[in-house]
């Protein structure tokens, strides 16, 4: 299973669905740790409740791997929480995400060092602003038209100029 793919040109892109969706959707960070302790508790029966973190996900009352649970801790991000919670209301979503704590970080992104939801943040910072800048460039090139061309072009310029106003707004107060 894949993390739900994005496109980062749509209108449609936006922080909220990126963190979510590389935390909890299907192919997400969630989904691939439960089928690794799924896969351990095939293989290796007695080692699933000895490995440090499925042990943290497995439920008291059902001794099964929790789905809920271990969203929470994906969530945790201890000592980034003030931070990254002050992000989240930047943005207007402080409420989107009622599982981000404090507690102790229990997974870190490989590729940013730190508490998934902070690294979607960053990640997502990240491909926005790449995005804008190719939005500016194609912005110039259009600008460059000239003749014949400069008539269609003005059309496609005033598209692009609001879908950049839309798109990269945000991008220039972060």
């Amino acid at each position: 299973m894949y993390r739900k793919g994005f496109n980062p040109y749509a209108k449609n892109f936006s922080l909220q669905d990126f963190i979510a969706n590389t935390i909890e959707s299907e192919g997400g960070e969630v989904h691939a740790f439960i089928t690794e302790c799924k896969v351990l508790e095939e293989l290796f029966p007695k080692q699933v409740s000895k490995r440090y973190n499925c042990k943290k996900i497995i439920d008291p009352n059902s001794g099964l791997l929790s789905r809920e649970m271990a969203i929470k801790k994906f969530y945790s991000v201890g000592p980034y929480y003030s931070k990254y919670k002050n992000k989240l209301e930047n943005h207007g979503l402080a409420q989107a995400f009622p599982y981000i704590n404090q507690e102790e970080v229990t997974f870190v992104s490989s590729a940013y060092g730190m508490p998934y939801p902070v690294a979607a943040y960053h990640e997502y910072i990240t491909v926005l602003s790449k995005v804008c800048e190719n939005d500016k460039k194609r912005l110039s090139y259009l600008g460059q038209s000239s003749g014949i061309e400069r008539g269609i072009a003005s059309v496609k310029e005033t598209k692009a100029k609001q879908d950049y106003l839309d798109r990269c707004s945000a991008v220039d107060k972060i």
